[in-house]
């Protein structure tokens, strides 16, 4: 399974729980953490698989999933998903994937 979605790092929907550490020579925020919410169509989005994120030049960013809905036949409906994206320069977007993972 392969969901699409576009997150601008810019935006944060929810206050940061630490400072993002810039760094000074490359023009860099490091550590920017971002929050938002997810609807997935029934069957799309099992209770038993999880989700993890991945940026246009592939790295791989681990995801936490807040369930907030699952549909009559237990996978998800609605998530609050947080992630830490490893670095942004200043006016720069990042696009991030979600990409189902195996179950445990």
């Amino acid at each position: 399974m392969f969901l699409k979605l576009y997150v601008v790092a810019q935006v944060a929907l929810s206050p940061p729980r630490r400072e993002p550490e810039p760094d000074r020579e490359a023009g860099q925020t490091t550590g920017v953490p971002v929050t938002f919410g997810q609807v997935f169509v029934a069957g799309a989005l099992p209770a038993t698989q999880s989700l993890v994120g991945k940026l246009a030049d592939g790295t791989a960013v681990p995801l936490q999933l807040d369930v907030k809905a699952k549909h009559g036949d237990g996978s998800i409906r609605h998530a609050i998903i947080s992630a830490v994206l490893p670095a942004v320069s200043a006016g720069q977007s990042q696009k991030m994937s979600l990409v189902a993972q195996a179950p445990y």
